[in-house]
């Protein structure tokens, strides 16, 4: 008898050890949960059981750090926020997650960062995994993450987000969690731009802010047509018009005036020309 309540003593020690690293995040003893190529078809459903009830949807943003705004695809080199939100499923009040950032061929693409407290990156066969660092807590009935990624300095192809979100009762065990399907939001590879004397275009905007319409001033080296695109925070497109480029000096008026307030970002893109500039509409 002795030998089967050591047994059984073991047992309980292991469930409490691998129940107390999970809450730690999954990656050092897990593995890759988000559902990505890497991760086998794993995911947080290998060690907590939804039952019949509805796996909740993670939606991923990935936004610029400095204007808020969606993107949809990335700069070489240019750090973003990337959100992870889903529905908090009632009476859940716990939450951890893990994401990671693919590129093609299923490697790393750039370096993750945290942003918040209670959060962890932790590396796994060269590939970086960010996690919760111990469990997080429901903010009404969402549960929402955050971190930063740094894409490649060089282009590197599509990048994506791999993700999921394991909503939990907080009872150190795996009875009654809910985990998230898995997730994945797409970035396309940035335009190469290889003219060197269109990488020295610059852009002034004014007056910023502005209650009407906006002046924009663009110098560039050569001749061409541009596509001038303004964008909300949403990112949807609020405004666009075709410009004549001459080589110098561009004048021309973005016509803003009936836009409502707020902040957007203007664009202007053409053949390897690429620029932006922040505007608000007071």
């Amino acid at each position: 008898m002795k030998g089967k309540y050591t047994l059984l003593a073991g047992g309980l020690v292991a469930m409490a050890t691998i129940l107390a690293s999970y809450s730690n995040g999954p990656t050092q003893m897990g593995g890759d949960k988000t559902g990505s190529p890497l991760s086998g078809s794993t995911t947080c459903t290998s060690c907590h059981n939804p039952g019949s009830n509805t796996r909740p949807t993670v939606t991923i943003s990935v936004l610029e750090t400095i204007t808020g705004l969606p993107v949809q695809s990335y700069e070489a080199g240019k750090q973003y926020k990337v959100i992870l939100s889903s529905t908090a499923p009632g009476g859940l009040t716990k939450f951890g997650f893990q994401a990671c950032m693919l590129r093609t061929g299923n490697a790393q693409a750039g370096t993750i960062a945290t942003s918040i407290s209670n959060t962890k990156v932790t590396s796994r066969s060269s590939v970086q995994y960010v996690e919760q660092s111990a469990t997080l807590s429901t903010n009404g009935t969402t549960n929402e993450v955050e971190f930063l990624w740094t894409a490649p300095a060089t282009a590197a192809g599509n990048v994506t987000v791999y993700a999921v979100i394991n909503a939990v009762n907080g009872n150190n065990s795996d009875g009654g969690d809910i985990p998230s399907q898995p997730a994945t939001y797409t970035l396309s590879a940035p335009t190469s731009v290889n003219n060197a004397a269109y990488r020295q275009a610059g852009l002034d905007i004014y007056p910023n802010p502005s209650a009407s319409d906006f002046t924009a001033k663009l110098t560039v080296q050569q001749p061409g047509t541009a596509q001038v695109s303004i964008i909300d925070i949403s990112g949807r497109e609020v405004l666009a018009q075709q410009q004549i480029l001459q080589q110098g000096e561009n004048t021309f008026t973005l016509r803003a005036s009936s836009l409502p307030r707020g902040m957007y970002v203007v664009k202007i893109t053409g053949d390897q020309l690429r620029v932006s500039r922040s505007i608000i509409r007071q």
